[in-house]
């Protein structure tokens, strides 16, 4: 007898327990999200526009540094040959992939093919 109430009391507690659970879920799903505010939102969507600017700027400037290096290096192996490799041709071939790299990391970015509505 004493098993089967402490049974009861037990399946009791867990009941009244799920119950509250349940309560204290409705009310929470219940609560109003405030709408966003639009001038906030301006500013980002501004500050957004603003930074792929900013990082279209910098690849058209580091893409003509690529050519412009580019360039140099051919006029460069041209003039040199089979039995020489400069120390300038080989500084030239690092600075185009480091340049390379950056352009690179720059058009992976987070958000950059993102379009944003005027």
């Amino acid at each position: 007898m004493r098993a089967i109430s402490t049974v009861l009391l037990f399946l009791l507690v867990f009941t009244v327990s799920g119950a509250v659970v349940a309560v204290v879920d409705a009310h929470s799903q219940n609560r109003e999200v405030p709408p966003p505010d639009p001038t906030l939102e301006k500013m980002k969507r501004n500050a957004e526009k603003q930074r792929n600017e900013q990082r279209q700027s910098d690849l058209k400037r580091d893409t003509d540094q690529l050519y412009k290096l580019a360039s140099e290096l051919k006029k460069s192996v041209d003039s040199s040959n089979e039995h020489v490799l400069s120390l300038e041709v080989i500084r030239k071939a690092e600075e185009i992939e480091k340049l390379a790299k950056s352009v690179r990391t720059k058009m992976k970015a987070e958000g950059y093919s993102s379009t944003i509505p005027e």
